[in-house]
């Protein structure tokens, strides 16, 4: 529901809190998703031979190499997700955890298509579902963003 003060502000104004909300999106979206994502594939191709150990090492490579590099994947997914949780804030004055699911699925499987992955749900023999864990990534990515964007903007 908006607010007087809402209903008031110019154009520029609300141009510049999206922008900031696709900033915060950018910023915060590609590294959670490259440890998401890191850690779910390792889950999903360790299998019950998982032990805690492991995983610590894994989360360490991936803080040292996903992370850096998760930008070159990540931006663009998370600008997109940013840009529909803004724009959604500006039009409506709220937006949902329900809103953030949707719009991180919207992504992820256009992120799925976009990189002409098929889209299958079943394991094969030569690893995991890899186009469910990348949709999923965006899916959680766009959620956790959204939960840090709206702490942000209570503020």
């Amino acid at each position: 529901m908006r607010t007087g003060g809402d209903a008031r502000r110019s154009i520029p104004s609300r141009v510049v809190r999206v922008l900031l909300t696709v900033l915060i999106f950018v910023a915060v979206g590609p590294p959670v998703g490259a440890m998401f994502f890191m850690l779910s594939v390792a889950l999903v191709g360790l299998g019950r031979d998982v032990d805690l150990g492991g995983l610590v090492w894994i989360g360490l490579f991936s803080l040292i190499y996903a992370v850096p590099l998760s930008y070159l994947l990540g931006a663009v997914p998370a600008a997109a997700s940013g840009f529909l949780v803004g724009l959604k804030r500006e039009l409506s004055g709220t937006v949902g955890w329900r809103f953030a699911l949707v719009a991180g699925a919207i992504v992820g499987l256009g992120l799925v298509i976009i990189s002409g992955q098929s889209f299958r749900l079943a394991s094969t023999e030569s690893g995991p579902p890899s186009n469910v864990i990348l949709a999923a990534t965006c899916l959680f990515s766009t959620v956790f963003c959204w939960a840090v964007e709206r702490n942000l903007h209570s503020r």
